[in-house]
């Protein structure tokens, strides 16, 4: 890959970047910016490889849930706008959509999970479609208490989900 070399550089740069933020005790929302360029970077490094990784397809689907969830945080249904639903039911389309390639993707095998962790994986998956299903069917009734919260919702699984990543037992 030509591009190696560039990104690999470009991933050095920011895991510095963000971790003098982090030691300065300052911005840490800065950090967790700069750090999301990292996951970005490997994302179209593996794209480029064509080595499927199903985290990339969590990472896609991080978007448009995380925009549902902002949307929603800290409102109640009361203080949902009728742009607020309008805004959350676009970007439900598309999460759910991002949703559905996770769940249907096929693991490359330099990436496959053990029986243990795919299991694992199966269940905090179950939770984050729980959420969506929940979030699809208050919208569904135009119930704007169960919208705030159910959006609201969607970022607790997906973060234990995305988290695991990182926390792989040897």
């Amino acid at each position: 890959d030509p591009q190696w070399t560039s990104d690999m550089e470009k991933i050095d740069r920011s895991l510095v970047t963000a971790s003098r933020i982090v030691d300065s005790g300052k911005d840490f929302a800065k950090a967790r910016d700069e750090l999301k360029g990292v996951r970005l970077t490997f994302l179209e490094m593996r794209q480029r490889l064509k080595m499927p990784y199903l985290l990339d397809d969590v990472v896609r689907f991080h978007d448009p849930m995380e925009a549902i969830h902002l949307t929603a945080r800290g409102k109640t249904g009361e203080q949902l706008t009728d742009a607020d639903v309008a805004r959350i039911t676009a970007l439900f389309n598309d999460a759910e959509q991002r949703w559905a390639k996770v769940q249907s993707a096929t693991v490359d095998s330099v990436f496959a999970p053990t029986a243990e962790r795919r299991e694992s994986l199966n269940k905090l998956m179950a939770s984050e479609t729980r959420a969506l299903d929940a979030l699809r069917q208050a919208l569904a009734a135009g119930d704007r208490e169960a919208i705030a919260k159910s959006a609201q919702g969607l970022r607790g699984p997906f973060t234990a989900l995305h988290s695991s990543f990182g926390a792989e037992k040897k």
